[in-house]
């Protein structure tokens, strides 16, 4: 596995939505999959744990809120293995929560497995809290 952490540069927060920069699941992959292929690993996802419930947005449509607990097993061409658990969380008006929800795990999972760097010094939400944290001291 170390060999992957040698190769896999940076991953930035490039993408934008309501305010924070984040790196979409498509960046990871992009950039990860070609060096676990070249290194003969391959990722296996098992579901530990589901819950999904059911909640009104302000327009009054029913959204599906499904969390997943996901491990996923990290194989490598020795048969040797690491094992990653996480969430993933993930909302949708029909049927696609859950779908949404998984790759949400993995994208996680991986630069936490790989320890993936953003090239971002600062912290966001810890900034958005600290504002708030003035202002209510204010």
């Amino acid at each position: 596995m170390d060999c992957v952490m040698e190769e896999i540069e940076a991953i930035g927060k490039d993408k934008k939505q309501q305010g924070f920069n984040y790196r979409g699941i498509d960046d990871v992959y992009n950039t990860l999959l070609p060096i676990l292929a070249k290194h003969g690993i391959f990722t296996a996802p098992e579901v530990l744990e589901q819950t999904r419930t059911e909640r009104v947005n302000a327009k009054g449509t029913v959204l599906f809120y499904t969390t997943v607990q996901m491990k996923y097993t990290f194989w490598c061409k020795d048969s040797s293995s690491v094992n990653c658990a996480v969430f993933g969380e993930a909302m949708d008006s029909e049927d696609k929560s859950t779908a949404k929800a998984m790759p949400i795990a993995h994208k996680y999972a991986l630069p936490q497995t790989f320890s993936i760097p953003t090239e971002e010094l600062i912290d966001q939400e810890m900034d958005v809290y600290t504002d708030i944290q003035e202002q209510k001291s204010v």
